[in-house]
């Protein structure tokens, strides 16, 4: 469901998700907490969303936009570490760290719908194109896009739910 689609209280709803979610952790979440803080009865929610699952999906997919919205005009250095140095990973990473929470709901977190999946893959095909333009095409291109990808995914994950202690002396070293 686009932000343009979504009624004021489904609004409503999700920023008090959030902020569940960023207090205290996705345990909180439930549908009585999420209608009392929206201001909404329990039946309320339902009329919105049909479960709590379709709601975290919903949160899950505003995660990927805010992600991509973070990491417009970034670029991927040539090479196959190289990248670590880039200004993608400082971006992904820095929001990891900054919404911890929401990122590990949305690469950890459990039973993905359809459309979480399409978001998913949408991130993966704009860093595979980013990567691409910084090395020539073909098969071994693509390999090490994909091999970035699971790097930067593991790196996230970690940021996300331990922090990356030192790990600026490395971004800062070309």
């Amino acid at each position: 469901m686009s932000s343009a689609q979504r009624s004021q209280r489904a609004t409503q709803l999700l920023s008090a998700g959030r902020k569940i979610l960023d207090a205290e952790s996705l345990a909180a979440i439930t549908v009585r907490r999420l209608s009392s803080d929206a201001g909404l009865s329990p039946a309320g929610f339902y009329r919105h969303f049909p479960s709590v699952q379709a709601f975290l999906n919903d949160m899950r997919c505003d995660g990927f936009l805010d992600l991509s919205s973070h990491l417009v005009g970034c670029e991927v250095l040539p090479g196959p570490l190289n990248f670590i140095r880039g200004s993608y990973l400082d971006k992904f990473l820095e929001f990891a760290q900054q919404h911890a929470p929401s990122f590990r709901l949305m690469y950890f977190g459990s039973s993905d719908s359809a459309e979480v999946m399409a978001m998913r893959l949408a991130m993966f095909h704009d860093f595979k194109n980013l990567s691409l333009q910084s090395k020539r095409g073909g098969r071994s291109a693509e390999a090490l896009a994909i091999y970035r990808w699971a790097v930067l995914q593991s790196l996230g994950g970690q940021a996300a739910h331990h922090g990356l202690p030192g790990f600026g002396d490395v971004r800062s070293n070309p």
